[in-house]
Order: structure tokens, then sequence, then C-alpha cells
């Protein structure tokens, strides 16, 4: 088990790393180490408050690559009954990001309120257009959490837009929506091109063998 005082120099360097925002492969290694820790040990509930706050800087900040992002969310999770957690979730769309953050809340104790709260604001965001780079994809499980959890806190209203939205969803759904394919792959356009001009040469020499 790893002794005290390794951990506060290991979580030192970390903040360091996040400070500077380095998201550099070091970085990657060291909060999945700290990933593993926090959610195996006793941990969890002596992250400093200035690692905490940088997890959550790094969580939300732009530039910050999905790994990282992922691995924040994820230690995060493990901070229970923090006074520390400072969560934004209303102050964004990115469905993504709103995902993440709705695992934190729900990893939190006496958090119904919180969890009914972002329900609405997952409404919300439903009632408009979400932006092209944007998928609804992550709001799904959302919802079914909140249902499932505080079911009274849709109006029927809301419920019937969740109804035409899923209609939508279904209607349109894809198995190969918003996958992007392999250079190369069996369901690549390129690929399917190249087989097709592959038998079409081959047709040809044929041809050319009986003239």
């Amino acid at each position: 088990e790893i002794q005290d005082d390794e951990f506060q120099k290991f979580t030192s360097r970390i903040s360091g790393f996040l400070q500077n925002q380095d998201f550099g492969n070091e970085t990657v290694d060291s909060l999945r180490r700290l990933f593993l820790i926090v959610s195996t040990t006793k941990y969890s509930q002596k992250l400093e408050d200035k690692l905490v706050q940088l997890l959550q800087t790094t969580l939300y900040l732009p530039k910050s690559p999905k790994q990282i992002q992922i691995l924040c969310s994820a230690i995060l999770r493990e901070v229970s009954f923090s006074n520390d957690l400072s969560l934004p979730w209303d102050k964004f769309r990115d469905t993504r990001l709103l995902s993440l953050t709705f695992s934190i809340v729900q990893s939190q104790c006496n958090q119904k309120t919180t969890v009914e709260e972002i329900g609405q604001h997952v409404v919300k965001i439903l009632e408009g257009r979400l932006p092209e780079d944007q998928s609804a994809r992550p709001l799904l499980p959302m919802l079914s959490k909140v249902i499932g959890s505080a079911p009274l806190s849709l109006n029927e209203d809301q419920i019937n837009l969740i109804s035409k939205r899923m209609v939508d969803w279904l209607r349109y759904a894809s198995l190969q929506q918003g996958v992007t394919p392999a250079t190369g792959g069996f369901f690549n356009p390129r690929g399917k091109q190249a087989v097709s001009n592959r038998r079409r040469e081959k047709s040809l020499k044929t041809e050319c063998c009986y003239d």
C-alpha cells in the first residue's frame, strides 16, 4: 500500500501537470494510477482541495483532451461527500460534458434535488436544436436515470416532448450513425469502391481473354 508521504508527493506532481496544462502521456498515466488508488483505497477522502479544484477546472477546460476529461470525471466520482465540488453543469450545453458531470453528481449522497435540476436542464436542451458537433446520445442514459430516481420531476408536456424525441431518434437510427469507419474497412465507401474497381478490372481482363 502506498505510504501517506508518497501519496502526497504523487498528487502534488499531478497538480503541477494540471496547473501547467500538460496533457501528455505522463499526465494520462498519472491520472490513471490516481484513479486506481482512490477507487480501491481510503485516499479518496484525502485529496487536497487544490487538486480537487484543478481536476474540476481541467474537466471543463475547452482544450482538455477527451481522455483527460474522462479520467478527471472518474476521479471526482470517488471524492465522496466533498464540499469542495462545484459543478457548473447549468452553464453549458455540451451533452458529453453534461453526461460526465451527471455521473459525478450521481456518485454523491443526498443529491436528488440536483438530479432533478439536471433533468430539467436536459429537457430544455431537447426543446432546442443541438449544434452539428453535438450528439443527443449521451442524454438518453441521463434521462433514464433521472426518471428512475425522480419519476415525478417531469410534467406531462415534458414527457410528451421526450416521447416525440424518442420517436424521431428511433425513426432515423442507424447502426453506423456517428461511427467513423476505419480506412479500408468493409463499410468504408473507399473500400467498396476499391472492391468494385478490382471486380471491374477482373471482368475486363476476362473479356479480353475471350476476345
